[in-house]
Parts: structure tokens; C-alpha cells; sequence
């Protein structure tokens, strides 16, 4: 089951929305193939054109959306030498509709610059339980299960970290909790902390990770709820709103919410959750 919802959590932008933008994401072309029309805080509209290599032959996408201001006018690269690479560039106007004339155009200098920066390489195609260039530090076991606090089935994953990682989600839409469990390389910036998202719309959002040095030392670290519930008060609030069925946008009607932990900003979410089967854990 699918669903499609905008949040405004637990951090969102004060301003109304200003700017009225073309909206389109099409994989596999340079074109949109129908657009629609999408509400920004931003004063910018946008164009992201996308195109990958893999073992030498061409993937396009385009998106027209609200603008991110450090994609504007920059390029995004990824460049491994094993058949595959990866630019991203973005194109930005100011005013309603901006982005209606903004085509896809291919930004990014090809080939690129040399910088003088060196990285281990390393592809493969039909897995992600990862691949060795040779200088891989750590042997983790890795699993990603939706709808449960327990790995389905796990496999290893090869890791520059010498860290191993758990990664615990559960979040609630209106009062039914959801819960995925995540095993991979450690991201040395979540180990055992709490990242949490609220808003006072029957939504709310916690992840929290354990972490441990040297081969399969994930192995024992099970699901666990590391973050405080219910999350202690932290004198901020934020404008809040959630629309279950729409991405075009909700009003908070002068609606705030309490903040708790470490929620000290407000922040803007529109996309959609894919619910996993009848247990419905957020994908």
C-alpha cells in the first residue's frame, strides 16, 4: 500500500508560500511529460538535470520542483573508474512559473577538471552487499527490514568505517506505530544518538543508531529505543500541519507544536511513505 503525505514537522519555515512552480520527475528522458503546479517558500523555482553512465550507456531524469539554492547554478558529481558516474546539476529563476522554460541542460564540464584529489574505487552491479577495492577496513553485517524489530535476513557489507551500526525507526501516524530495523556501516555522526521529527497532526518520527568497532560487531546489536519517549521540552515550537493523500501542500491554520529533545528547527517535508504489506512500516 501507498500512501502520499506532506508534514510539516517539528521545524517548519515561519513565511507562507510565495512561489507557485512547475512540478514534474521523469526517469528515462530530457523532458517532462506532464507537469503540475507545486507551492514554495522559496522565491526560486527550479530545473535538476540528471544523467548517469553505467558500462558506457546514457540514464536521464529530469525534475522541475521548488529551488535548493546550493543546487543553483552548481553541479553534483560522482565518478568512479569502474563504468559508472554520476552528474546532477540545477537551474534556478525567480517569480511564479519560473521554471516553465528551464530545460534540460547539462551543466556540469564533461569530462571534468582534474583537482588533484585521489579516492578507492570500486562498482558492482546487482547487489548492495557492497564491493571491495582493496582497501576496505571492516566486514558489517547488513539487512534493511520494514515493519519489524528484527532482520529478516542479513549478509555482509565490506566498510571504509571500522565501525559496525544498528539502526532503529519507529514512527507513529494517527496513534499506529511502525518499525524498521537497519544494519550497515556505521555513519560515525548518528552512533547513539537521537533524531526525531513531531508534529501535533497524529505524526511523529524517531531514529536512533548503536554502533561498535571491528568485523560483524553488529551482529548483537539489536532494534532498541535509545531516544527518550516521551521527549523532554525544550521551550521551542513550530507551525504544524499533515495531510494524508496530497503532496500539494497544508495549512497550519495558526497551529503550533511543542518541540522536545533536540528538535530546535523547523523544517518543511513533502513526499511519499510506501507502507510495507499489512504491518505497514514506512519504506
Amino acid at each position: 500500500m501507498k500512501i502520499y503525505v506532506i508534514l510539516i514537522l517539528s521545524g517548519l519555515v515561519t513565511a507562507g508560500l510565495a512561489t507557485l512552480c512547475k512540478s514534474c520527475w521523469n526517469i528515462g528522458t530530457t523532458k517532462c511529460c506532464e507537469t503540475s503546479s507545486i507551492f514554495c517558500k522559496e522565491s526560486q523555482c527550479m530545473t535538476i538535470s540528471e544523467y548517469c553512465t553505467i558500462n558506457k550507456k546514457f540514464y536521464y531524469t529530469v525534475k522541475k520542483t521548488c529551488a535548493v539554492p546550493i543546487m543553483c547554478g552548481n553541479c553534483i558529481s560522482v565518478s568512479t573508474d569502474n563504468n559508472f558516474l554520476l552528474r546532477l546539476s540545477g537551474v534556478c529563476a525567480k517569480g511564479d512559473d519560473s521554471n516553465s522554460q528551464l530545460n534540460f541542460t547539462k551543466t556540469c564540464p564533461d569530462p571534468l577538471p582534474p583537482n588533484g584529489f585521489m579516492c578507492p574505487s570500486c562498482y558492482v552491479n546487482g547487489t548492495t552487499d557492497g564491493c571491495n577495492d582493496g582497501g576496505l577496513a571492516t566486514t558489517c553485517e547488513s539487512c534493511w527490514s520494514l515493519g519489524t524489530t528484527k532482520c529478516c535476513k542479513t549478509s555482509p557489507i565490506y566498510c571504509k568505517e571500522s565501525q559496525c551500526m544498528t539502526v532503529s525507526e519507529y514512527c507513529s501516524v494517527n496513534k499506529k506505530t511502525y518499525y524498521t530495523v537497519k544494519k550497515t556501516c556505521a555513519a560515525p555522526e548518528i552512533c547513539d544518538n537521537c533524531f526525531s521529527a513531531s508534529t501535533d497532526n497524529g505524526f511523529f518520527l524517531r531514529v536512533s543508531a548503536v554502533c561498535a568497532e571491528g568485523d560483524f560487531s553488529n551482529s548483537d546489536l539489536d532494534f532498541s529505543k535509545t531516544c527518550p519517549d516521551p521527549l523532554p521540552p525544550n521551550d521551542f515550537m513550530c507551525p504544524t500541519c499533515y495531510v494524508n493523500g496530497t503532496t500539494d501542500g497544508c495549512d497550519n491554520e495558526g497551529k503550533m507544536v511543542k518541540c522536545g529533545g533536540n528538535e530546535k528547527e523547523c523544517v518543511v517535508y513533502r513526499g511519499d511513505v510506501t507502507l510495507a504489506g499489512d504491518l505497514g512500516a514506512p519504506k
